[in-house]
């Protein structure tokens, strides 16, 4: 299905399309991702971030709010609100160490667990039906593609 906003347009002589249809196909590919999780796990009280924090939580087995800042798309302040919402729902669980009272250990509770297992199939589901018609060749294209740009994004020698 194509974006009625979006104009098609060819490539450009050279073979390049022109700058601002990669932004936006980008950027739909990004909003529809977003909307459909979002959809998705509204039911569930859940937004996707807060699914991302429960899977860190998960793969790691216990874990810091400051740990989490350095591979979640957010801030450590929205984290930390994060975390506290989840640990009022009883998702996760918060354990001060002993030799270091500052610090607070995050685990997943017995709910946090079945939660995220069932948000897993769901969101599988969603990817299923989102990649209706892509072949597995299309994809591996598409990945290739995108961890190119990805590698020369970081080549560059561009200061925040």
């Amino acid at each position: 299905m194509t974006n009625p906003i979006e104009p098609q347009r060819e490539p450009e002589e050279s073979g390049q399309f022109a700058p601002d249809v990669l932004q936006r196909r980008v950027a739909a590919l990004l909003h529809a991702v977003d909307r459909g999780l979002t959809g998705a796990l509204a039911p569930h009280d859940l937004i996707p971030v807060e699914l991302e924090l429960l899977r860190f939580c998960r793969d790691r087995g216990e874990c810091t709010a400051t740990q989490m800042t350095g591979v979640l798309p957010t801030d450590p302040s929205r984290i930390s609100r994060l975390v506290h919402r989840l640990v009022q729902t009883g998702l996760v669980g918060r354990r001060r160490l002993e030799d270091d009272r500052r610090v607070v250990m995050l685990t997943l509770t017995p709910e946090g667990e079945e939660l995220v297992q069932r948000m897993d199939a769901l969101v599988q589901g969603f990817y299923d039906a989102l990649m209706e018609g892509v072949s597995d060749a299309d994809l591996a294209v598409f990945l290739s593609a995108s961890q190119r740009m990805m590698d020369n994004y970081d080549a560059m020698s561009i200061s925040d």
